[in-house]
């Protein structure tokens, strides 16, 4: 009897050693497999869309072209902000921010990032590039201590970008700021046309007259549609061998009164004058001459070799003879 107890008290031992033991590894297994709870960090949606689509609104884009970068954006956004958790580990919820810029707010930050995914997969010498660099530096990463309130958790919900780019306009066409920016551009444009961008030739004190060969080198062969060569590759061409060119070309910049009253006063003492100008406004040139030109980037004048006006050309043989009349000439 007495051995059999002390065996029964051996047995207890060992199953109390043994459940410790036991114990102890799930602790441990516990332990091991144990993670802490997931950070948790906030996007506002509504400002996610609405930034980069105000700043589309304001810039001088087609809505046509702000429709197809905020389709883009729409797109790519949730896939960054699922992204932005699994990099970050964070769990990222939607939510209206009612305390913006605490640091629970990614907003801004998956905004950038959203733009640079879009940069990434453009032309960065096209206009789009250039607009979502303004963009990026509109956006700023803010890092502010966490004031400890933001707004209630709502599902992710996105509206349509087209029909918030619809509403967009037809708010403004409501309040009338469409029309104004149609006629804002109608306005530029008118005012171009009008008076276009000045060349900025000089007058000269030292009249001079020199003359400027016309021949040029055929870079290719020219056929007419019926398959006729008229002209081989490689052939100096002179066009003066071939017609005879009788107008004259007066260029004159029309702001300046001392040279259009020089203009006015020996236009006459040529047959047949092409009025072309470098500078000033078209409706009051033509108010004076008729029909008016304008050596738009001066492209005519640079070909010439004229660097002051007014200037008086026409056709000398087989060369174009190109007189800059002195400031002081009457």
């Amino acid at each position: 009897m007495g051995t059999l107890m002390r065996l029964n008290q051996l047995d207890v031992k060992q199953w109390a050693m043994v459940g410790t033991a036991g114990v102890l590894v799930v602790l441990v297994l516990m332990l091991m497999v144990w993670k802490n709870p997931t950070p948790l960090v906030v996007v506002d949606m509504t400002r996610a869309v609405q930034s980069p689509s105000l700043m589309l609104a304001r810039s001088k884009l087609t809505p046509d072209a702000q429709l197809k970068i905020m389709s883009r954006f729409s797109t790519l956004l949730p896939k960054i902000v699922k992204e932005y958790g699994q990099t970050h580990q964070v769990t990222v919820v939607s939510a209206a921010i009612l305390v913006s810029y605490n640091n629970v707010d990614v907003t801004n930050e998956i905004i950038a990032l959203t733009i640079a995914r879009m940069k990434l997969k453009v032309n960065t010498k096209g206009i789009l590039s250039v607009l979502l660099a303004g963009l990026c530096t509109l956006t700023p990463l803010s890092h502010a201590k966490n004031i400890g309130h933001y707004g209630q958790v709502f599902p992710v919900i996105e509206e349509d970008i087209r029909q918030l780019i619809m509403k967009r306009l037809n708010a403004m066409q409501d309040n009338g700021e469409l029309l104004r920016h149609q006629r804002a551009i109608e306005q530029r444009v008118a005012a171009h046309i009008i008076r276009p961008k000045p060349l900025h030739l000089t007058t000269t004190k030292t009249p001079k007259t020199f003359r400027i060969n016309p021949t040029v080198l055929v870079s290719h062969d020219v056929w007419t549609p019926d398959g006729t060569l008229v002209a081989k590759k490689g052939m100096s061409i002179n066009p003066f061998n071939h017609i005879k060119f009788t107008k004259t070309l007066f260029f004159f910049n029309a702001d300046d009164t001392n040279q259009v009253a020089w203009v006015k006063k020996h236009y006459s003492d040529y047959g047949h004058v092409k009025f072309i100008l470098t500078g000033g406004d078209i409706r009051e040139a033509a108010a004076h001459f008729g029909r008016i030109y304008f050596d738009l980037n001066g492209v005519i004048t640079s070909r010439l070799h004229i660097k002051h006006v007014p200037s008086v050309v026409n056709q000398d043989g087989l060369f174009w003879k190109v007189t800059e009349i002195g400031a002081h000439d009457e």
